[in-house]
């Protein structure tokens, strides 16, 4: 049955990007020309493994950036990255940067948020269907304390899925920093360890892209 289990918690953060639903940001070619001209190099605003507890390695993240991307029409994912463990306690991490068009910071924000959530969310009736053994149960969520006073604005949620014999938790943490949108998520077993306590991730995370960007000026 934890075969089972493992399986269905890695496939789970495939169908929670697969569910979410595309969310575009209407904005003129001319801004979007601007906005490629001028894109700071936020590739060093990243978390890495030394930000997280022993024994995840990362792993790639294309078809995660194109999944994403392709649902904040109007923005530029400018970084993202993403972590697992192989082995056991469960542990799955990723972390990204995107970059609104000129002026559309606040509605990225929003529109980001609202894509993570509706993810996870419309994830829970496909899970059976993806994973045969697996009959998720009662999802709750609730607001991610202490999480609020991160770069220019933030927010956070904690969602605890039942997947019939464990609980899955996901934190996730999404702020703006100046024309920059932050995110970071962690998965694990509700009781068992984070890869790492997720307010500590988004603050370190934001120290970098504010680096950035006051470098870039």
């Amino acid at each position: 049955m934890r075969q089972i289990t493992d399986r269905a918690l890695f496939m789970l953060a495939g169908v929670i990007l697969a569910s979410s639903p595309v969310l575009a940001v209407e904005t003129q070619n001319s801004r979007c020309a601007q906005l490629v001209a001028q894109t700071p190099d936020l590739s060093q605003a990243k978390i890495t493994l030394e930000d997280l507890s022993p024994g995840l390695q990362e792993m790639p993240a294309a078809e995660i950036k194109a999944m994403l991307e392709s649902r904040i029409q109007g923005g530029k994912v400018t970084s993202i990255f993403l972590f697992q463990r192989s082995g056991l306690p469960f542990g799955l991490s990723f972390a990204g940067t995107v970059l609104p068009p000129p002026g559309k910071e606040r509605e990225i924000f929003d529109v980001l948020g609202q894509t993570l959530q509706r993810g996870i969310a419309g994830a829970v009736p496909k899970v059976p269907g993806e994973i045969p053994g697996i009959k998720p149960g009662v999802v709750t969520t609730q607001e991610l304390p202490g999480v609020n006073n991160i770069g220019d604005a933030s927010t956070g949620q904690t969602t605890i899925f039942n997947l019939q014999v464990v609980n899955l938790r996901i934190d996730m943490v999404l702020f703006r920093r100046g024309g920059v949108v932050g995110f970071v998520t962690t998965s694990y077993l509700d009781g068992d360890p984070s890869p790492a306590p997720i307010g500590d991730l988004a603050r370190k995370l934001d120290a970098r892209i504010l680096r950035i960007l006051q470098y870039s000026r």
